[in-house]
């Protein structure tokens, strides 16, 4: 999720690469790992509300007591999300994908601004990164959802009737690469999809010519970790290897989408592009790793990333601007 959505799950035991994972999760962040799998769900819902949901709805039967039955499958994905409710939906189609936006009401006036960065965001990854392989994408109008959720398929975004929509937007719709798509232990190495997503909005503004917006979104990360104590601490940690939540936020999300433009500014626009479209290729449907990660951006610059990892990922230390 985005900063303002820091989710803590109970202990429940999940699968990454065939192992269960059962250590108790801590405060903060999205803690839970799931392998790709496909999903048939039957969900049984009163005819009268909207029903949002991973995959993709094949059959629905009225039960006679003012209920249905729809069917949802799925290709691979790590989890299945649904909303419900008295949702007003509209929609475009964006490289053959239908993205659906759902919203309540009383956020009607949003609706097509969601959609619209929705759509966008997944033009502009699919270009960066590789193709968005499923028939649908919904973004669910979801109060209570913080900044926004992620699920594959599905997003929900919790900020609707607010003026900060858009990043909260793009920044969900991202996770369907990073997580999603590319998968990765939130537990351990959380930055792989939260800096990810997190830098993902500031090529969404770049993309859709908003230069000012994107370095005024590097401003907003710097201006964040400058005010935490200690800005020296690495990106690379766990969840639960950072001071409290905040700090947990400054880090892996801001430091985090800042080290991706240093890296970027390392290695240079075409091997950074290179890079992007070879870590999708790689390691889609699967689990990455923070040292798959440094070994597929020197694949791409053909050049030796240690002390750039050392000092953002893994020790940390004084970074020059910062």
């Amino acid at each position: 999720g985005v900063l303002a959505a820091p989710t803590a799950y109970p202990l429940v035991p999940r699968r990454i690469d065939g192992e269960w994972q059962v250590e108790k999760a801590p405060a903060g962040g999205d803690t839970t790992n799931s392998d790709t799998a496909y999903y048939v769900v039957d969900l049984t819902v009163p005819q009268d509300l909207s029903l949002a949901a991973s995959g993709v709805a094949v059959e629905a039967m009225e039960r006679g007591d003012g209920t249905v039955t729809q069917r949802f499958v799925t290709g691979p994905m790590r989890d299945f999300a649904f909303a419900l409710g008295p949702f007003e939906s509209s929609e475009a189609i964006v490289d053959g994908v239908i993205v659906r936006a759902w919203v309540l009401p009383e956020h009607e006036p949003d609706a097509d601004d969601m959609l619209d960065a929705a759509a966008r965001q997944l033009t502009i990854l699919n270009d960066l990164f590789g193709q968005y392989p499923y028939i649908e994408l919904d973004v669910v109008d979801a109060p209570g959802a913080f900044g926004g959720i992620e699920y594959p398929g599905i997003v929900f975004i919790g900020t609707l009737g607010t003026t900060w929509l858009v990043e909260p937007t793009v920044h969900e719709v991202a996770h369907q690469w990073f997580y999603g798509l590319i998968g990765d232990d939130q537990l351990h190495e959380p930055w792989l999809d939260e800096a990810l997503a997190s830098y993902a909005e500031v090529l969404y503004y770049e993309e859709t010519g908003q230069r000012g917006a994107a370095a005024g979104l590097l401003s907003q990360f710097r201006n964040w970790l400058r005010s935490y104590p200690d800005p020296t601490l690495p990106i690379g940690r766990g969840v639960g290897d950072y001071p409290g939540p905040d700090a947990y936020g400054a880090f892996v999300y801001g430091k985090g989408a800042l080290f991706l433009d240093a890296l970027r500014g390392e290695i240079g626009e075409e091997a950074f592009g290179e890079f992007l479209r070879a870590y999708f290729d790689q390691e889609r449907y699967g689990f990455a790793t923070a040292d798959e990660f440094q070994q597929t951006a020197e694949s791409a610059c053909a050049c030796d990333l240690d002390e750039l990892f050392d000092l953002w990922v893994w020790h940390g230390g004084e970074i020059p601007g910062l």
